[in-house]
C-alpha cells in the first residue's frame, strides 16, 4: 500500500485549534439517535464478537473543560469507535440517517486513511454489522 505522508503536525494542531460549532439535527419523529444506533452496535459485537475490543471515544462529554482535555490528549473529530480485532483496527464514526461530519471529523478521517487504516461512516446497526464483518474478512484472508 502506498501512500503519501501528511503534514500532521499542522493536521493535529488545526484539528485543536478550530472551535467548531455542531448543528443540531432535529431527527424525524421514530428515527433512532446516533446514541441508540451506537449502543447497539456495541450490544452487537459483545455478542456476535466476545474476544474484540470496541470502545468509543466520548469528546462531547468534555464539555466546557475541552482546554483541560485537550491538553491530556483529547482530539476533536475522533470516531465515535475504535475497535480492535485480530484483523487489525478499524475506526467507525456514527450518524443518524441525517446526520453529518463535523470538519474536524472529516480531518481525522483523512489522518486516519492516509496512515493506511480502515475509518467507516454508518448509520444503522445493519451498515455496522456489514463494514464489520467485511472488514474482517476480507483481512484475514490476505
Amino acid at each position: 500500500m502506498s501512500f503519501s505522508k501528511p503534514d500532521f503536525s499542522l493536521t493535529i494542531f488545526n484539528i485543536l485549534k478550530e472551535k467548531t460549532v455542531m448543528k443540531c439535527v432535529k431527527k424525524k419523529r421514530g428515527e433512532k439517535s446516533e446514541y441508540d444506533i451506537q449502543c447497539e452496535c456495541i450490544e452487537w459485537v459483545r455478542h456476535a464478537h466476545p474476544g474484540y475490543i470496541v470502545f468509543s471515544i466520548p469528546n462531547e462529554a468534555a464539555g466546557t473543560r475541552a482546554s483541560k482535555y485537550k491538553r491530556t490528549g483529547m482530539l476533536p473529530g475522533v470516531s465515535d469507535l475504535i475497535a480492535i480485532t485480530p484483523y487489525g483496527i478499524m475506526f467507525i464514526e456514527m450518524k443518524n440517517a441525517v446526520g453529518r461530519q463535523s470538519k474536524p471529523q472529516r480531518t481525522f478521517q483523512a489522518l486516519v486513511e492516509a496512515l493506511g487504516y480502515p475509518y467507516y461512516l454508518c448509520r444503522s446497526l445493519e451498515e455496522f454489522k456489514s463494514v464489520f464483518d467485511l472488514q474482517c474478512s476480507s483481512t484475514s484472508q490476505s
